[in-house]
């Protein structure tokens, strides 16, 4: 299995390297000379009577927190000298101290270390620093150096926590106490029991390039072997499926990153980091792979009642990458089972967590989160596909351009490394729910995917190739932007490839056994018709399967009970029939028009009329060869004798209380019902039941919308179900009469 090439590759880095994320240097005995303006030179050690002088210079430590500097003192508590100069003689000792800190850190001697003084700290009984990371400075910042002057104190211990665990570094009364470490370790100062602990802050720039170090040879072959077997063993997909080759694999490293640094490249990595992406570079190299930084963030849930806290779910997100042009991008890009390290997020310390209490089948969980940095490593061959995944836009234009230098070799061979990702990055390019009018699908990026792959389908060569590009898609990712390039790739590959193309982009969808359209895609169908007015065959395999679509949908309105859920949504799909049809006039589409006008004419539902009306009301707009191609004209006369039948109805006579019964249930109780109903002259009735049987005869009133209220008497045994016919019974027909008689008052001004 592949899982067994990214453990043992993870062993592997491990191997000596130096874990060491701080370390404390040698003391030093002779003190360096501190001098602040207004106070004079500390004279070390400092007194209890010095340390308290020096206090009445400072202010109050702000600490960093995003973009803004806050004082809070429940976070740091502790005085520095921002506006007072402070001057530090080390008495030609610092070249000394930096490269000790340089080895100790792990960091290669091709490199060092140069000091920029921060701040001057003095901590008094009760003050601390809660845990936190020391913010990026300087591009070349890696880390910080504490100076601990030596003053008489107890408590104020530096706690530092990474990758090897955590550390505690104690000053002293008599020695100069020296502390460096990585500036992405959470550290903390706990609180000052007693005295005075007075320190010196120094941030530690790289000079120099991490990566630049020597390997061990033996190393870097056994890690290209394990490259080159892992990207040539096929596994199974996480949620099934067929085998495949893997087309990368994440490398967590120990430190975490931010974006500033990511920017700096490989030449910043920290310690055992950099050692270990050494390693790794060569083997990629020598085993035809590319290599890239990036940064992960990585989420695991565990149970928190065992004491090894065993791992329930884990997922990793691939938050930024290092582009080739030496760009930080953020690309969103999901992990999945390709990936490995050395050292467990479990080991490092969590930037976040979250307790919950017992859960289905687990007991007390405990969610982490982690910010690790990552190399990303791909077979150079795979590299498009890599790319197209997180930028899938954006690398097909550039794809083009390519094409355009007649690279079609090169372009050919990179689509086809994209493939098996493809139908998932089309997929994912859609709006979560297309099926509904405000699903925002006008903003889909399916839709440029869709206009690149019909651009390249007129410049590629290879058929089978440009058939599996545009195989992905479905009809609603078609746009009026599209239409160009679509009429492009037709004139080149044919009216029998286009017409081919047509019939797989509409049935490929099956998730609901039918292809769905879109109605804000429908709605836009006059507006692509036109930018396809040259191809009105092209136009016509739009149009055909968008009728059968919202044919089906009308067919299912006419068929239920004519609710008035169901009007108002026969009225919504009358404003998508004005749209198709706008779509037909636009290229003069007859078989569609007939289509449309035969299946009115035969429709024998009164229900047609809530059709017909929306779409006619928008067509009063157009103008009169718009009007005539779209055939709407034609189905005036049907919505006409509907109203002028609603019209012309005999009014109910004052005694007849008669009600149409529902026709969906034919059991005992609703023909019992139905005979009530349809009674004239009967408008209460007492109706003794179980519960189960009035529930059911209120779900067949509410869900028909009957004219009659139906309540229970709670008075013996069984309970009495009391229906009782509203004035609603003639009301209703009174108002559908004088609808009508204005709806057919517009459409005679019209048609005069």
């Amino acid at each position: 299995m592949t899982r067994t090439h990214l453990d043992e590759l993870a062993r592997l880095l491990g191997g000596q390297a130096s874990t060491r994320s701080s370390a404390q240097l040698t003391s030093l005995h002779e003190h360096p000379m501190v001098t602040v303006a207004g106070f004079g030179e500390l004279r070390l050690p400092l007194t209890a009577a010095r340390a308290k002088k020096l206090i009445s210079f400072g202010q109050p430590a702000p600490f960093g927190k995003g973009e803004d500097t806050l004082v809070d003192t429940a976070v740091r508590h502790t005085w520095h000298f921002r506006d007072t100069p402070v001057e530090v003689d080390w008495h030609g000792l610092l070249d000394d101290v930096l490269e000790e800190a340089r080895s100790a850190l792990g960091l290669p001697a091709t490199c060092r270390l140069r000091a920029d003084f921060h701040s001057l700290l003095v901590y008094e009984r009760g003050q601390f620093f809660a845990p936190h990371q020391d913010s990026e400075k300087d591009d070349a910042m890696v880390g910080s150096l504490v100076v601990v002057l030596p003053c008489p104190f107890s408590g104020g211990e530096l706690v530092v926590h990474g990758p090897d665990g955590m550390h505690t570094y104690r000053g002293s009364r008599d020695e100069t106490t020296i502390v460096a470490f990585y500036a992405d370790a959470v550290h903390e100062v706990l609180p000052v029991r007693t005295g005075h602990r007075v320190v010196l802050t120094y941030n530690l720039l790289l000079e120099g390039d991490t990566s630049l170090q020597e390997v061990e040879r033996d190393a870097v072959a056994e890690a290209a072997t394990l490259l080159t077997r892992h990207f040539e063993t096929p596994e199974a997909p996480l949620y099934g499926g067929e085998p495949a080759t893997p087309i990368r694999l994440a490398y967590l490293l120990d430190h975490s990153y931010t974006p500033r640094a990511l920017a700096q490249g490989l030449g910043r990595l920290k310690g055992v980091d950099a050692e270990r992406a050494a390693v790794l570079t060569a083997a990629a190299k020598r085993a035809g792979c590319d290599v890239t930084f990036g940064l992960a963030d990585v989420h695991e849930v565990r149970d928190d009642v065992s004491d090894d806290e065993y791992l329930i779910a884990s997922d990793a997100t691939l938050t930024h990458w290092l582009t080739p042009e030496g760009d930080v991008v953020e690309v969103g890009l999901g992990l999945d089972d390709d990936i490995t390290a050395t050292t467990p997020s479990r080991s490092l310390r969590a930037y976040a967590s979250e307790h919950e209490g017992f859960m289905g089948n687990y007991g007390n969980t405990v969610d982490r989160w982690y910010h690790r940095g990552a190399l990303v490593i791909w077979p150079t061959h795979l590299a498009f596909a890599n790319r197209a995944e997180t930028a899938p836009t954006r690398e097909l234009r550039h794809l083009l351009l390519r094409l355009a230098d007649r690279d079609e070799t090169g372009a050919a061979r990179d689509l086809r490394g994209l493939l098996p990702t493809w139908p998932a990055i089309v997929r994912n390019g859609r709006p979560r729910q297309t099926f509904h009018r405000t699903a925002g699908a006008r903003d889909s990026e399916a839709a440029d995917l869709f206009d690149l792959a019909l651009a390249l389908a007129r410049f590629l060569d290879d058929e089978t190739l440009v058939d599996t590009l545009l195989e992905p898609f479905l009809l609603d990712d078609l746009r009026p932007e599209t239409a160009t390039n679509l009429i492009g790739a037709s004139d080149v590959r044919g009216t029998a490839w286009a017409a081919a193309r047509f019939a797989t982009w509409f049935t490929s969808d099956t998730r609901w056994g039918h292809h769905t359209l879109s109605e804000s895609w429908v709605e836009d169908l006059p507006e692509l018709c036109h930018a396809l007015a040259e191809r009105p065959d092209l136009a016509h395999h739009v149009l055909a399967p968008a009728w059968a679509w919202l044919r089906t949908r009308i067919e299912a309105c006419f068929a239920a009970a004519p609710t008035s859920t169901v009007r108002h949504k026969v009225a919504d799909l009358g404003v998508l029939l004005a749209a198709l049809l706008g779509g037909v006039a636009e290229v003069d589409d007859k078989a569609i028009c007939a289509e449309v006008t035969t299946w009115c004419q035969n429709a024998t539902t009164p229900v047609i009329a809530d059709l017909l009306l929306p779409a006619l009301e928008i067509a009063e707009s157009w103008d009169a060869v718009h009007a005539a191609r779209s055939g709407l004209r034609d189905l005036t006369p049907i919505a006409t004798a509907i109203l002028t039948a609603r019209i012309e109805a005999p009014v109910r006579e004052p005694d007849d209380w008669s009600i149409a019964p529902p026709a969906d249930c034919d059991c005992d109780l609703c023909d019992t019902l139905g005979g009530f109903l349809t009674d004239c002259g009967e408008r209460v009735l007492e109706w003794p039941m179980a519960k189960d049987k009035r529930q059911h005869i209120h779900h067949v009133i509410d869900g028909a919308e009957l004219p009659v209220t139906h309540t229970t008497r709670r008075v013996g045994r069984p309970h009495v179900l009391v229906l009782t016919k509203t004035a609603e019974v003639f009301e209703r027909e009174d108002r559908a009469r004088a609808e009508a008689a204005r709806a057919l008052n517009r459409f005679g001004r019209t048609r005069r």
